[in-house]
């Protein structure tokens, strides 16, 4: 007689499925170095200037350093790479492109004589306006670095027709420079791999011959998760913007004007004219001589003779005009005074006849 044959499956006690979720990180790179050439002054480098000068015969080259990213990290991981510039003046506008560099540079030797190779434009933008920043992706160029770090020798940036400032890193006043900002997305955990089934128990050996029933293999253990993709990073806080500068000093105070000429004095008014003199008073009359009495008869006391009339009081002068505007005019001299007429003379008292 045969047993039955059951088919038995080990299981674990606990089985924990972990779903790791995939992680995104969000990596704001630095410049490590920017310069600009000059195709008129081709031996002079400008990689200590606080602008990059693009168009007009300019060419700027920005390198960025990737050695904060994750070590190991593949292109794949790269979801998106940027790079900001901030356009300090724009002097003409036109078209801007971006296109890799080639070949190794420095900054503090580079010039338009030596400056390195330039690959194929990736990128072509025109700024709308100075003063702000401008965003470029660039997650091709990222990628190729980072399977192929030498190949990182940075970017060049011009403008064939415009003609603009953008800042570097040795700005001090806007102090923009530029920066590449990186999406980095990490691959999602793989699940746990499930426990293998128990064999299944060998079939009992029949009376005779028998052969009993193989034993069936356990059911293989489930597949663990595929870990869930994690959802995309906020994007960072925009940076504080820079301190605005300090006013300048007040001009200093111009000097005081030159004082303008005293006004000759006015001439002095005219003198007015003397005034007229008064004239002489009349000289009285002499009073009639008394008339001699007749001889012999002693004649009576003849009667004293009239006084004679004072004399008229001469008019007094008259005022003299007074003067014109300007200095008043000294006042006329009073006239003289007329004299006074004579007294009469008094009548002789006549002789008294003897």
């Amino acid at each position: 007689m045969n047993r039955p044959f059951r088919s038995l499956v080990s299981r674990p006690a606990t089985a924990i499925l972990l779903a790791v979720a995939a992680l995104a990180a969000h990596a704001q790179l630095p410049v490590s170095q920017d310069a600009h050439v000059n195709s008129t002054r081709t031996a002079v480098n400008f990689g200590y200037l606080s602008n990059l000068y693009v168009g007009g015969g300019n060419t700027a080259f920005v390198q960025f350093d990737l050695s904060s990213l994750p070590a190991g990290m593949t292109a794949a991981q790269v979801s998106r790479a940027s790079v900001q510039l901030f356009v300090n003046r724009i002097n003409t506008p036109g078209p801007v492109t971006i296109a890799p560099v080639t070949s190794a540079w420095t900054e503090g030797a580079v010039t338009f004589a030596n400056q390195p190779s330039v690959g194929a434009v990736t990128t072509t933008f025109t700024p709308g306006a100075s003063g702000v920043f401008v965003t470029l992706d660039i997650t091709a160029l990222v990628q190729g670095w980072i399977t192929n770090p030498a190949s990182n020798n940075g970017i060049a940036i011009t403008s064939p027709a415009g003609n603009y400032l953008f800042d570097s890193k040795e700005n001090d006043q806007t102090a923009h420079s530029a920066g590449l900002n990186v999406i980095v997305t990490s691959v999602g955990a793989t699940g746990a791999t499930g426990f293998t089934g128990a064999q299944g128990v060998q079939g009992v050996t029949g009376f005779t011959g028998a052969t009993g029933v193989a034993g069936t293999n356990g059911t293989n253990g489930l597949n663990g998760f595929t870990g869930a993709t994690g959802a995309q990073g906020a994007t960072g806080v925009q940076g504080i913007a820079g301190v605005t500068g300090f006013t300048g000093a007040a001009g200093a105070t111009g000097q005081q004007g030159i004082s303008g000429n005293t006004g000759a004095t006015g001439a002095l008014g005219f003198t007015g004219a003397a005034g007229t003199a008064g004239s002489t008073g009349f000289t009285g009359a002499t009073g009639v001589a008394g008339v001699a009495g007749s001889t012999g008869v002693t004649g009576s006391t003849g009667s004293l003779g009239f006084t004679g009339a004072t004399g008229f009081t001469g008019a007094t002068g008259l005022t003299g005009s007074t003067g014109l505007v300007g200095s008043t005019g000294v006042a006329g001299s009073t006239g003289f005074k007329g004299s006074t007429g004579s007294i009469g003379f008094t009548a002789s008292t006549p002789l008294t006849r003897n």
